[in-house]
C-alpha cells in the first residue's frame, strides 16, 4: 500500500466538512450544559458555546448516524450510503449521494448548529452558526454519543441507544465465548509489503469495536506502545509478526498491494491458521453508532467462521 488509503482517511476527518451528504449528513466529564427554553451552554475544548435549545437544523462531520440514533435528521452529514441501504433493507431519505460543500454552501444551508471534528475548520465555521468541536479521537464511542446527546438535549434517548448497543455487544461476546474464543488477542491493519498500519481503539477501522465492545485485546507490545498515547503505528511488514495476535483484522480495498506470497505474512500463526479477517474500508471507516451496530455483527460472524 502507498500513503493514499491512511492520508484519506486523515482527509476525512482534516476536511471533514468538505465532504458531506447533501439532504443529510469537551470529554465525558465536560459540566452539565445549561439549559433554558431558548439556548443550553455547552462547556467545551474551545470554551463555553451558546447553542439552540432545540436545533432544528444541524449539520455534523463524521457522526451523523449518533444524530440519526438520537431519532434527529441532520441537515447535511457524511453517511456511507451502501451500508445504510444494506442495514434497513431499503433506501431512506438519509441515504443521499454525496457532494461537497464549501463554507458558503454550508452557510447557503442555513444551519442552527454544526458538530465538527477538525480543530482547523473552527474559527471558519463557527462564524455560520454555534459550532461544537467533538474531540473524536478522544472519546470512546459511549462518551461521543453521550456528548452528542447533551448539546442537542437528548440526555434519556442517549441512554436508550446506548443501552441497546451494550446489549448487542454482549450478545455477540456470548456468541463468542459460547464457541470458546474468549480472552484471544486481535490487530486491526491497513497496508501491504511497503507500508503497514496498526490501529488503536479510538480509531475506525473496526479497532473500537474489536477492543472496546467485543472483548478481544491488544497483544502485550501494541498495548504498550497505545498506552504511550499513539493513536495508530506505522509498521513494516517485516517487524508485523512481533506486534500480531491470534487474530487479524484487515481492511482491504480495490486496488490494495497483494501479499499472499509474502513470505513474511505467510508465516504469521493468524494468517497460517485462516484468522484473517478481512473487512471492507469503505464500511468500516466510519465509527458513528449506527455503523457499529452492524461492524460488530459482522466482525463476530466472520471470526465464527474461521472456526468451521
Amino acid at each position: 500500500m502507498n500513503k493514499r488509503r491512511v492520508r484519506n482517511y486523515i482527509l476525512v476527518l482534516s476536511i471533514g466538512l468538505l465532504t458531506v451528504t447533501t439532504l443529510f449528513g469537551c470529554s465525558k466529564n465536560s459540566e452539565e450544559p445549561t439549559t433554558s427554553d431558548k439556548t443550553r451552554i455547552i462547556s467545551t475544548e474551545k470554551g463555553d458555546v451558546t447553542v439552540p435549545g432545540s436545533p432544528k437544523r444541524i449539520v455534523i462531520q463524521d457522526y451523523a448516524g449518533d444524530l440519526v440514533a438520537l431519532g434527529i435528521k441532520p441537515v447535511a452529514g457524511n453517511f456511507p450510503k451502501e451500508e445504510y441501504e444494506d442495514s434497513y433493507g431499503e433506501k431512506d431519505e438519509y441515504t443521499q449521494i454525496a457532494s461537497k460543500l464549501g463554507v458558503e454552501e454550508i452557510m447557503a444551508l442555513d444551519p442552527d448548529l454544526i458538530f465538527i471534528t477538525n480543530e482547523k475548520e473552527y474559527d471558519a465555521v463557527s462564524k455560520i452558526a454555534p459550532t461544537i468541536l467533538i474531540p473524536s479521537m478522544k472519546l470512546a464511542t459511549e462518551e461521543r454519543v453521550e456528548f452528542i446527546a447533551k448539546v442537542v438535549g437528548k440526555e434519556t434517548e442517549s441512554k436508550n441507544v446506548l443501552e441497546e448497543f451494550n446489549k448487542r455487544a454482549e450478545q455477540n461476546r456470548k456468541k463468542l465465548k459460547d464457541n470458546g474464543i474468549e480472552n484471544k488477542t486481535i490487530i486491526a491493519i491497513e497496508g501491504g509489503v511497503s507500508e503497514l498500519y496498526l490501529f488503536g481503539d479510538k480509531y475506525g477501522r473496526g479497532a473500537d469495536v474489536i477492543y472496546n465492545y467485543l472483548g478481544f485485546k491488544a497483544p502485550q507490545k501494541v498495548e504498550e506502545k497505545f498506552k504511550q498515547g499513539e493513536l495508530f503505528l506505522h509498521l513494516s511488514m517485516e517487524v508485523l509478526p512481533e506486534y500480531s495476535g491470534d487474530y487479524i483484522l484487515r481492511s482491504v480495498y480495490e486496488g490494495m498491494e497483494d501479499v499472499s506470497s509474502n513470505n513474511v505474512w505467510t508465516s504469521i500463526p493468524a494468517v497460517k491458521n485462516n484468522r484473517v479477517i478481512d473487512i471492507n474500508f469503505d464500511k468500516f471507516m466510519t465509527r458513528d453508532i449506527l455503523t457499529q451496530n452492524r461492524q460488530m455483527d459482522f466482525i463476530t460472524d466472520e471470526i465464527l467462521k474461521t472456526l468451521k
